[in-house]
């Protein structure tokens, strides 16, 4: 149907076309024709970004509004009080029967000399994780060829970033 109205303009504005003259390839386009003409909108959400790009082959358009999921969560938490242990609830739960690894790393502040550790305490779940963040007490204790570094609570206010992913394949 489209192909015959744009034949029929090309024609009709060719020199020495019969404008008044109706012409049985001109046929005026129905809303039903502009249907099966024209994209519509996707009816499913996109899938989750990818490590590649990918040329999708759907002729359908997505709306300026989407989003895409990720697998990826991040949360930036202050630890409060000294030595014990955080909870980060997800923001959205993992699917039933995935743990996702979760790495965090401490914010040291500009004064720190000694270095910071973030543990989780048990494996997480699908809903949170449980954090404890360490920091080095003393300077290196050495005995003989062994060098061995000392961990005590961090301080109460330690800033930490942390991420959680599905695990990879």
């Amino acid at each position: 149907m489209l192909a015959r109205f744009l034949l029929a303009a090309v024609l009709a504005f060719a020199p020495g076309a019969a404008w008044a003259q109706p012409s049985s390839l001109y046929a005026p386009l129905t809303a039903a024709d502009a249907v099966t003409v024209m994209p519509a909108p996707a009816t499913s959400a996109p899938p989750a970004t990818g490590t590649d790009s990918v040329e999708g082959s759907s002729v359908r358009y997505a709306r300026a509004d989407h989003t895409h999921a990720t697998s990826v969560q991040r949360a930036r938490m202050t630890v409060a009080p000294a030595g014990q242990p955080v909870r980060w609830t997800f923001a959205k739960p993992y699917e039933a029967g995935i743990t996702p690894v979760v790495t965090c790393t401490a914010q040291n502040v500009a004064s720190a000399t000694r270095p910071y550790v973030v543990n989780t305490v048990g494996d997480p779940t699908a809903t949170y994780a449980d954090l404890v963040v360490y920091q080095a007490t003393a300077p290196n204790l050495s005995i003989g060829n062994l060098s061995l570094t000392l961990f005590g609570p961090a301080p109460s206010g330690t800033t930490v970033n942390c991420q959680a992913a599905k695990p990879t394949q």
